[in-house]
């Protein structure tokens, strides 16, 4: 869960996804706090600002160089606002390329080669050069199978690798298999607000109000500064007809977080519903 400062962005086109969550848990597991947009970013988050966040969160930029990437304007998007803003630039050539076929702007960083034959050696290496956020532990990999328990026995590794599996099945459709790894993350970290919000904005996504409201009561005991939790259950009272008590919440989220657009995109949606 949030909490750790990312300093290792992946950058890929989906061609490469499954290689890139391979390396992605492989660092994880390996005390560098990576991050990926399938397990970073949460539901209800805005695409192209979590991007941003997460670039300007982290020190170095790995990109996962393929002729996909190459094609894909969000991939150069990506390396070249990394290296405007100073990023480190680690280019993986994980595909046969001729060396003119590498962007200009990807010959200015040292880059490597990365196939099967080489994965072992190159993920040594990244570990030597990544900044390390933790030791490194194998529950820390969120495609890892970790079994729950109470919380006092919990590794905090383990809360938020169940986390990013609840991302990762909450942007894949499966809402079912998003409720039970928040609920995981919960069991396993019962102090942190954040599983509680997405887990009550996948329940507002099965129109399960009651339980989303439930949700978000509890992360609100936890943590009450939180703008994104104001905002998910200002559109859940929304969906109740709860008007008064979402233009509270919402109200909430702007004085938290006045530039927040989506609270003021919902607040506009509950002014219409008021005819104003």
């Amino acid at each position: 869960m949030p909490g750790v400062q990312p300093t290792s962005f992946l950058s890929y086109a989906r061609a490469q996804e499954s290689l890139a969550r391979r390396l992605y848990n492989d660092l994880s597991a390996g005390g560098v706090h990576a991050w990926m947009d399938r397990y970073d970013i949460p539901p209800g988050a805005v695409w192209d600002d979590a991007i941003q966040q997460g670039l300007e969160a982290c020190s170095h930029v790995i990109v996962l160089v393929s002729q996909a990437a190459i094609d894909s304007r969000s991939v150069h998007a990506e390396w070249n606002y990394a290296d405007a803003r100073g990023k480190m630039l680690l280019p993986l050539i994980c595909e046969p390329l001729e060396y003119q076929q590498i962007p200009f702007r990807l010959h200015t960083a040292h880059w490597i080669r990365l196939t099967d034959a080489e994965y072992d050696a190159v993920l040594a290496n990244l570990l030597q050069v990544l900044p390390l956020s933790t030791a490194p532990n194998p529950l820390a990999a969120p495609d890892t199978d970790v079994p729950t328990g109470p919380a006092e026995r919990a590794d905090p590794a383990a809360a938020a690798a169940a986390w990013k599996r609840g991302n990762v099945a909450y942007h894949a459709g499966d809402l079912t298999a998003a409720v039970q790894a928040y609920s995981d993350a919960i069991q396993l970290a019962p102090d942190r607000a954040e599983a509680y919000i997405h887990r009550g904005m996948v329940r507002y996504s099965l129109k399960e109000y009651a339980q989303a409201l439930a949700d978000f009561g509890e992360a609100e005991r936890r943590d009450p500064d939180i703008p994104l939790l104001y905002n998910n259950r200002g559109v859940t009272h929304l969906a109740l007809n709860h008007i008064t008590a979402a233009l509270a919440d919402l109200d909430e989220a702007l004085l938290l977080d006045p530039d927040y657009t989506t609270a003021h995109y919902n607040q506009a949606a509950v002014f219409i519903k008021m005819g104003r």
